[in-house]
């Protein structure tokens, strides 16, 4: 029983150690609920007065939101890893490049988004395969 004790205090030292500077753990955060809003897409930080959200229904496999200028749904899965699509995006508004730059941006790393981390502050960190990162806090 000791041995086994300290295998697993050993296990949960090393998986600690593999955290990210100042994200409270490598484990998977469950998603569910919200609003989460975006307060970072890739470390370009988000638009002042814009509004990128997502509301994320777990149960029922599905995640919605507001990307800037159009709505959005999609379907969603979350196991070991995060699936986050395919979305569909709601009628076309007419709005600035700047926003309609910054909506593509924070769309294309939700879609691709495989990880989910919190750091000590309950910010939530969606990470890709392709180094792409948003950062949604619960509203």
């Amino acid at each position: 029983m000791r041995i086994w004790a300290a295998a697993c205090a050993g296990l949960a030292a090393a998986c600690a150690s593999m955290a990210p500077p100042g994200l409270a753990s490598p484990y998977v955060v469950a998603l569910d609920g919200g609003p989460w809003v975006a307060e970072d897409i890739d470390g370009g930080g988000v638009m002042d007065y814009a509004r990128l959200d997502a509301i994320f229904d777990a149960a029922g496999g599905t995640f919605s939101g507001l990307a800037g200028c159009n709505r959005y749904r999609g379907a969603m899965k979350q196991g070991a890893k995060l699936r986050l699509g395919p979305m569909v995006v709601g009628q076309e508004r007419i709005c600035g490049p700047a926003l309609r730059d910054m909506e593509g941006k924070f769309i294309a790393a939700l879609e691709g988004a495989r990880v989910v981390e919190m750091d000590a502050t309950g910010a939530v960190f969606l990470r890709g395969k392709d180094g792409r990162v948003v950062k949604l806090r619960r509203e």
